[in-house]
């Protein structure tokens, strides 16, 4: 690999004991790594059904690695949403974190939203999660693996940090600044790293990572924790970056990280965790923990944190877009109600066991299930909120793959099951119509060993495919 002249120096004194090891490890292998979606199926369980083998990434309980020959993005069950594939080392940062299921969780810079996975089922899908990404680009991936993982309490962000932070305020427990940096931990990995490293070796990502904690800082409540993280070995970019930060807001000191992960092969040292591929089987990474000390000021300039937690009604959500709608232009009409659409009742007592509640809310022709708190979006720009149910036209409500995929069988009155280890899940997953030996007509579920993976309509034996074509397995 040819590595820059300038990094190559400045890796040789920062590193001078274990230099050669960690450039040996620049030409060593990757590794692949996979996590268990545990809303949808225990740990177990999954170890007990997956047919390829797995080995236990050391720093989580859910992670695992796989070997690069196995195509595990083929098999039914990722399509199903009952794992994600996920580079080891990036598990470590939410890893390394006391999750429960009724916190408010941010994940700033998210794509493809592997960590916000984690956060989201780390709350069991209980709390509120807001993830976000810059890119108009990149957050299609957010919204696409949100559903997949069948989410309801995520709002999926397309947004600055400083947009965010006028909007909520200091209420959330959980802030994770996976920061944009030179990259240098994933030399290995991905080539076209290093030839964009010297775009990024000057001040510019250390400007850049220093803007985003100055502004993210606001929106840790007391005792609320926010975690740092970067793939990259740069002081300036980590140990820097934490040390001016710390000097710069005393309310703020490092809290220490479970020592047993030493053991895992991660280099910790003053509250910091290094993750060296040369050390541990994954590429590289660094995290810090900080915890809010003291009262924290109320940096919401729109006083959305007023309305945050009361999720008894939407009447706040009401009063609150009432507001927005009166300071900012709303491109499409909606409404949100306690009670579902008519076409969507009547989808629900035909073909659920037993109806979902909550908000409801209508755009256009589209009907989302919102998350069970009360927030005004403010006129940020929204990419998802909550759970995409499916769309009315006339009289007719027609059920989304995120609605599919957020079901559990039980839920649903009629379904029909293809077996992961036949060819019918695999001719279904390629949206290919098939015919089946099943007695039933009309909308069914689609599953496979009992989970979900999309809809279609049954007619005399013919499956009339309804998974989306964009969707399809190739």
């Amino acid at each position: 690999m040819n590595l820059p002249e300038a990094f190559i120096r400045r890796l040789k004194a920062q590193r001078p004991n274990d230099y050669d090891a960690l450039i040996d490890s620049f030409e060593g292998e990757t590794f692949q790594g996979l996590r268990i979606n545990t809303l949808k199926i225990d740990v177990h369980t999954f170890l007990e059904k997956f047919p390829y083998p797995l080995t236990p990434v050391p720093w989580t309980t859910d992670g695992f690695y796989y070997r690069a020959e196995d195509p595990v993005t083929k098999h039914p069950y990722y399509h199903a949403g009952l794992y994600y594939i996920q580079e080891p080392s990036a598990m470590a940062p939410i890893g390394t974190l006391e999750l429960e299921a009724d916190q408010f969780c941010l994940d700033l810079c998210a794509a493809p939203g592997g960590k916000s996975l984690q956060l989201a089922t780390g709350t069991h899908d209980e709390g509120f999660l807001v993830t976000n990404d810059i890119s108009d680009k990149r957050v299609k991936a957010i919204v696409r693996n949100v559903e997949r993982f069948g989410l309801r309490n995520v709002l999926v962000l397309n947004e600055t940090p400083e947009r965010i932070a006028s909007c909520f305020g200091a209420i959330f427990d959980h802030v994770l600044v996976d920061a944009p940096c030179s990259g240098e931990g994933m030399f290995r990995k991905d080539p076209k790293a290093v030839s964009a490293w010297a775009v990024y070796e000057n001040d510019r990502c250390q400007t850049m990572q220093a803007d985003i904690l100055r502004t993210m800082k606001t929106l840790v409540k007391t005792e609320g924790r926010l975690t740092y993280s970067t793939c990259t070995f740069a002081p300036q970019e980590n140990e820097s970056q934490m040390k001016a930060f710390l000097e710069a807001n005393q309310d703020f000191e490092m809290i220490a990280i479970n020592q047993k992960l030493a053991s895992t092969g991660i280099e910790i040292d003053n509250f910091q965790m290094r993750l060296l591929p040369h050390l541990i089987d994954g590429e590289g990474h660094y995290i810090a923990r900080l915890v809010r000390r003291g009262n924290t000021p109320d940096a919401g300039d729109d006083k959305c944190n007023d309305h945050i937690r009361t999720s008894d009604s939407g009447r706040d959500y009401d009063e609150a877009m009432s507001h927005h709608q009166s300071r900012h232009s709303v491109q499409s009409r909606y409404t949100v109600a306690d009670k579902p659409p008519e076409p969507v009742a009547a989808f629900m007592k035909t073909h659920l066991t037993t109806p979902l509640t909550g908000r409801f809310k209508t755009v256009k022709e589209r009907v989302y299930l919102l998350p069970m708190y009360d927030y005004p979006i403010n006129g940020l720009k929204v990419a998802r909120e909550g759970l995409y149910l499916g769309d009315i036209k006339g009289t007719r409500f027609t059920p989304s793959q995120a609605l599919a995929l957020y079901l559990k069988a039980s839920q649903f009155i009629q379904k029909i099951e293809l077996p992961s280890n036949g060819s019918a899940i695999l001719k279904y997953l390629k949206c290919e119509t098939l015919h089946v030996e099943h007695e039933g007509k009309g909308l069914h579920l689609v599953t496979t060993d009992g989970y979900p993976v999309g809809f279609c309509k049954l007619d005399r034996g013919v499956l009339k495919n309804l998974y989306p074509a964009s969707w399809r397995m190739f």
